[in-house]
């Protein structure tokens, strides 16, 4: 209780960039919230927010390395997950930015200055940025044959004029090699986007 910095360590430790996800977080888990029945739902993304506000970033002092194994092709979350377990990651984005949806964010909710700090992570993680670069179905053949595992977004799908069958439960798609994910088209919130990134890190894995 009143404790930021050990709330911001929490959050930093199982979410991919928590400043963005707690200012973004359509909040889905207040309509299920027992505490309703009280009164009001937890304000969880207040608390989020407040932590990464208030809370001061943990420094261990420790250097770390990480073991090469895999190299993927994938969207920021998915991204993230699998570089922080020590991938070698690529992530090919079809404009000069990887912020995507996120920069149409009022900057009310998410300020630029917090969405730019957070994009820093990728470079951080080692992640390599491909930009201004498009996956059309030759290109994915491409990707297939020189990578362990390919995750396309929703974004790449719409432009793909293949039939792609997605398993909801592991993102895998009828594709040898190839998952996808954000793709569900009744569940388009920031918090399913960063869950499926999740989702699909611990399968490529």
């Amino acid at each position: 209780k009143g404790n930021f910095n050990k709330g911001r360590e929490i959050l930093e430790k199982y979410m991919v960039l928590p400043r963005i996800l707690s200012a973004v977080c359509e909040a889905p888990c207040r309509n299920k919230c027992r505490r309703r029945e009280a009164g009001d739902a937890v304000q969880l993304q207040l608390l989020e927010q407040a932590c990464m506000t208030y809370g001061k970033k943990k420094s261990t002092g420790s250097r770390l390395a990480f073991m090469r194994k895999k190299e993927e092709k994938i969207a920021v979350c998915t991204a993230m997950e699998l570089a922080n377990r020590g991938y070698q990651v690529t992530l090919i984005e079809k404009t000069d930015n990887p912020g995507g949806r996120l920069l149409l964010i009022d900057e009310q909710i998410l300020s630029r200055d917090d969405l730019e700090k957070e994009l820093k992570r990728l470079e951080q993680t080692g992640i390599k940025i491909e930009y201004n670069s498009c996956v059309n179905e030759e290109k994915l053949k491409e990707l297939c044959q020189q990578y362990h595992a390919v995750y396309l977004s929703q974004a790449v799908l719409d432009e793909l004029e293949l039939e792609i069958q997605i398993d909801r439960t592991t993102l895998l798609t009828n594709i040898e090699k190839v998952f996808a994910g954000n793709t569900n088209p009744e569940e388009t919130k920031f918090i399913n986007d960063a869950s499926d990134g999740k989702k699909a890190a611990i399968s490529i894995e």
